[in-house]
């Protein structure tokens, strides 16, 4: 009898291992998941940041440069003024299409 007892303890006790593995795993896949949620979560959050960022950034440099061109212009045209050239009166438009016809006038 004494033999029947040491082998259903042996049982009992591979059983209850087996439960403790289990709920082991279990737990250390719940950790994992709650892990890697998060910082999923967090990776969103930094990038909506660096996109809000990015966006700041473009715009800034659009008005930056708006100010070079306006600023370009005003120094090639004061370039020019001290060159003795100013801007002509009558200006001549002209189109490249084959049936316009560019006349000149001759005043």
């Amino acid at each position: 009898m004494m033999k029947k007892s040491t082998t259903q303890t042996k049982v009992f006790s591979r059983d209850i291992l087996f439960v403790y593995v289990l709920l082991g795993t279990i737990a250390i896949l719940v950790c994992l998941y709650i892990y890697f949620l998060s910082a999923s979560v967090s990776h969103v959050v930094m990038r909506s940041q660096a996109e809000r960022s990015i966006g700041q950034a473009q715009s800034e440099l659009s008005e930056l440069e708006t100010e070079l061109m306006i600023s370009q212009h005003r120094v090639s045209a004061e370039i020019a003024n001290l060159d003795g050239y100013s801007e002509p009166k009558n200006r001549i438009f002209i189109d490249r299409s084959k049936e316009s016809l560019v006349l000149r006038d001759s005043r």
